[in-house]
């Protein structure tokens, strides 16, 4: 385990209506000991939200069924302004990051998925708890 990404005290809230894509988040995510929630739509990220006060941060694809990603995080920020919500997409192209920020995303981060990018990123997030202080 790669001891810089130590977020046992962390929720995250994986959406991706492709099972797969969650199954490679969590293989990712594993090592860094946080708890790992699922939902397979926006709108079912919307309810996990709401009665879940514990979720630290949402990796949030763009492109699903019933509620997409965009729909979505206006709906969470709504609810919650604090909470960190990072888009996770196919979708590369360098206006379709502003319209993720412009859209109320905290950040974004592009598929295919890299290890190493997703941990800094939610490091960045998470620091206080993911450097080792000497």
């Amino acid at each position: 385990m790669d001891k810089r990404f130590n977020w046992n005290e962390k929720t995250i809230l994986i959406v991706d209506d492709e099972y797969m894509n969650y199954l490679l988040f969590e293989a990712i995510l594993e090592e860094t000991n946080s708890k790992i929630i699922y939902a397979v739509n926006g709108a079912m990220a919307i309810e996990k939200c709401k009665s879940n006060n514990n979720i630290d941060l949402v990796l949030m694809d763009i492109k699903m069924p019933v509620v997409n990603g965009y729909e979505a995080v206006k709906v969470i920020k709504n609810q919650n302004k604090k909470l960190t919500v990072i888009a996770q997409t196919g979708y590369t192209a360098s206006e379709d990051y502003y319209k993720c920020i412009e859209a109320g995303f905290d950040d974004y981060i592009p598929k295919p998925i890299e290890r190493e990018l997703l941990l800094y990123k939610l490091s960045t997030y998470f620091e206080e708890t993911s450097i080792p202080k000497n």
